[in-house]
Parts: C-alpha cells; sequence; structure tokens
C-alpha cells in the first residue's frame, strides 16, 4: 500500500490592490490581471495592501514602500516593472510587495554598482602609508 502525506498548506486571503494608471485601457486591462489572480481591488489606497503605479502617475512618499511601478523608474518604490510585464511578473511583484520583499528585474535600473573600465583611474582612498603597505605586499614582501 503506498502511503501519500498532504502538507498542510494556509490559504492567503486575497491581496488589496489599488490601481494608479492614467491609461483607461491599461488600467481595464491591469484589473483583469489582478482579479485573474484572486487578488481584490480597491480604490481608496490607504486601504490597500499593493498600489500599481505606471509611469508617471503620482506617487505619496508614505505609499513607496507598498508601490509597483509599471514602465517607471521611481528608485523609491518597492517594485519596478518594465513596461510590457507579463501577467505572471506583476502577479509575483504584487505578492512580492504584500510580503515586504524588493524587486527589480534584469530589465530595470538597479542603480547598482556600474561596470568599472581598466584604465580608469578611481579616486584614491587610501593613505599614502596604507599604499606603500599594499605596493610591498604586492611585491612579496610581509607585513611586518
Amino acid at each position: 500500500m503506498m502511503m501519500t502525506h498532504r502538507a498542510d498548506t494556509a490559504i492567503a486571503p486575497p491581496l488589496r490592490v489599488a490601481l494608479r494608471l492614467r491609461d483607461g485601457a491599461r488600467r481595464n486591462a491591469l484589473a483583469g490581471v489582478v482579479a485573474a489572480a484572486s487578488h481584490d481591488i480597491v480604490e481608496n489606497t490607504d486601504a490597500a495592501d499593493v498600489i500599481v503605479f505606471d509611469k508617471g502617475a503620482e506617487m505619496r512618499d508614505s505609499e513607496a514602500a507598498r508601490a509597483v511601478v509599471i514602465g517607471g523608474s521611481p528608485r523609491e518604490a518597492a517594485a519596478l516593472l518594465p513596461a510590457d510585464a507579463n501577467a505572471a511578473q506583476i502577479d509575483a511583484a504584487i505578492r512580492a510587495v504584500a510580503a515586504g520583499l524588493t524587486v527589480r528585474t534584469a530589465q530595470t535600473d538597479s542603480g547598482g554598482f556600474g561596470q568599472e573600465l581598466e584604465n580608469s583611474r578611481p579616486e584614491i582612498l587610501l593613505t599614502p602609508r596604507e599604499l606603500q603597505v599594499l605596493a610591498a605586499i604586492a611585491e612579496g614582501l610581509g607585513n611586518k
């Protein structure tokens, strides 16, 4: 006889999502994506778990931690998605932001470290003595 193990899983309640999109057709399409993902659409942003914005929509500082921005780049937003984000990406970003996570896709500018050119001279951050010690270590000398 084969025994199966059933894991106890809690069903999460639907998230409350407010839509702040300037384009009415895009808002309707996104409302369909949100509803298909079993989330509730609310009008009041104060009652929302997550607020979805598009490029150029007004965002208050108090909303940034709950913001999913599609096709825009306010760095303070919790999630940045490209303008061509699909339904799965939008749903994943909504769920991640509701869980307190930050979302950046490969297409969005993360504002992280850029490529350093080999011939560039970075600003010197070491004292002259530290540079001497570093040069000596590079030559194979001990650090005594």
